[in-house]
């Protein structure tokens, strides 16, 4: 544990992050943060697979694309929506480390509504990506028009 603290240590020094170990609690989730990790996991733990659910087209707005392309970690990239999914299918396309699962992860097994926005709405045209939700509400808050949201049922 001292020669992986030691190293991260050393790595940290050349960024404007540093490690304290009194803090308590994770700090937000930023795409800066998210690429700290990725790159440590790279260097330390090549063996580490990488998880991301709700990986819409793997490009967009997306923290961990770089390092995936790297070939460099397992990865296991999670979408459902179908028109995402084969974006995803072909941002990815022939890269072996990297393995896709067209699936809505949810709390418990069988059928679950998954809200998004519906294709040539006006709502398209504010910043939503891959923006979808179990809950109507996530989209309404980010400014999406209820008339602009459709449900889809997955397995989940």
């Amino acid at each position: 544990m001292g020669m992986a603290k030691n190293l991260l240590r050393f790595i940290l020094k050349r960024t404007r992050y540093e490690l304290s170990e009194k803090q308590k609690r994770l700090p937000t989730p930023t795409f800066d943060n998210i690429k700290l990790v990725l790159a440590l996991s790279i260097l330390t733990r090549p063996a580490t697979t990488f998880v991301q659910i709700g990986a819409y087209d793997g490009q967009a707005d997306d923290p961990g694309h770089d390092y995936i392309l790297t070939g460099k970690m397992n990865c296991l990239l999670v979408e459902p929506i179908e028109a995402s999914f084969r974006k995803l299918e072909l941002t990815y396309k022939g890269l072996p480390s990297v393995k896709l699962v067209q699936a809505a992860i949810g709390h418990s097994d069988g059928t679950t509504a998954m809200f998004k926005v519906k294709g040539g709405s006006q709502s398209e045209s504010v910043p939503t990506g891959g923006l979808s939700s179990f809950t109507k509400a996530h989209l309404l808050k980010h400014g999406v028009r209820e008339e602009d949201i459709e449900p889809l049922v997955f397995p989940a």
